[in-house]
């Protein structure tokens, strides 16, 4: 089985040049605006895709759906596009659960928390049998270096859940620069983001077979 992960188009998703496989995996921020005509866009889009399944979480910049949820729902509703705001479902015998959230660092960004005992509520609804977890946002220390702070930009409390659970796959976005993918205790972690600062795409989805 093939999965495609791609993260942080923000509204450049016809850009994306998309490899086949089986399942694809969309991590979040997939608007720059947030408005009904971007989002309507990425959703023909991607449910065009010629995928078996197709995920789908939101991230910090996706404010629409957050602020209208039932008209996105709407929107993806018919598409088979399974979207996961902590949210667990099972695909071929594997359990992937997803999350939208990420820490706040002081802007307006939706699906935020600003604290531990936030973050504690949040990530504590990882299930332990976890197979693949799929979050907007990377566990401190994980891909997660960020230019614009200079340092590591991930959630502590994140990367205590998932060393404790051990997902075989933890995919995400949300920090452009740290693209990539690593090794540790055998989690696969990969910060699929294909966007600059800028918003131009200048990474390749992530292909995985499992």
């Amino acid at each position: 089985m093939i999965i495609v992960a791609l993260s942080d188009t923000h509204g450049n998703h016809h850009s994306v040049d998309v490899p086949p496989g089986d399942i694809i995996i969309h991590c979040g921020d997939i608007t720059l605006k947030s408005n009904l005509a971007e989002v309507t866009d990425f959703i023909e889009w991607f449910a065009g895709l010629n995928f078996q399944h197709k995920i789908l979480v939101a991230g910090n910049h996706d404010r629409f759906i957050r602020k209208r949820k039932a008209e996105f729902l709407d929107l993806i509703n018919g598409h088979k596009i399974d979207y996961l705001e902590n949210r667990l479902i099972q695909i071929n015998g594997y359990s992937i659960f997803g999350s939208p959230y990420s820490l706040n660092y002081g802007g307006l960004g939706a699906f935020t928390y600003f604290d531990i005992p936030e973050a504690e509520r949040v990530w504590n609804l990882i299930p332990e049998n976890v197979n693949i977890l799929v979050t907007h946002a990377p566990p401190k220390g994980f891909r997660d270096f960020s230019k614009t702070f200079n340092k590591n930009a991930g959630c502590q409390v994140l990367r205590d859940r998932v060393l404790s659970v051990k997902p075989r796959y933890h995919i995400f976005g949300h920090i452009h620069e740290s693209y990539g993918t690593e090794t540790h205790n055998g989690s696969v972690f990969i910060n699929a983001s294909l966007s600059n600062g800028s918003g131009e795409i200048v990474n390749k989805p992530v292909v995985l077979g499992i």
